[in-house]
């Protein structure tokens, strides 16, 4: 009885060690080679203390008209990239909450934003973390890209 388990345990131990390993053809490790990384977006990302003030939006840099009651938020233009990121999802955290809003705009140039980790943000997506956003005006939060 040992003999015929200790044959079959070799003989699957072989089977295993016989069996064909897919090999990626030469195209596909070219064309992974070629592909910008997933996190190129990711790659400028505020750093530090962040902070967040909000604005009455309207005609967004990103083409589209927003109002008060739109979660959205205007990053700064050292992150902007020529509106490379307009469309994307930031999730904001602070005050023990968090909200995702959408880049619709970049702070205006005359210090709108005084840092790459300053953003504004529409009067919706600060009550989300602040419910008296009118009088507290600017907080301490964390935000990234999603």
């Amino acid at each position: 009885m040992f003999r015929f388990i200790l044959l079959t345990f070799l003989l699957l131990a072989l089977g295993i060690l016989a069996s064909p390993i897919p090999v990626p053809d030469a195209t596909s490790i070219l064309e992974r080679a070629a592909a910008p990384p997933d996190n190129e977006a990711r790659a400028l990302e505020p750093r530090g203390k962040q902070t967040m003030t909000w604005f009455y939006p309207g005609m967004g840099a990103c083409g589209k008209r927003n109002g008060s009651n739109d979660k959205i938020i205007a990053i700064p233009q050292a992150l902007w990239a020529n509106g490379k990121h307009c469309g994307k999802q930031v999730k904001i955290s602070g005050n023990g909450k968090s909200v995702v809003a959408t880049v619709q705009d970049m702070c205006p140039s005359d210090g709108g934003c005084p840092d790459s980790g300053h953003i504004d943000v529409s009067p919706a997506t600060f009550k989300a973390i602040s419910a008296n956003y009118q009088q507290v005006g600017e907080m301490t939060i964390a935000w990234s890209f999603m």
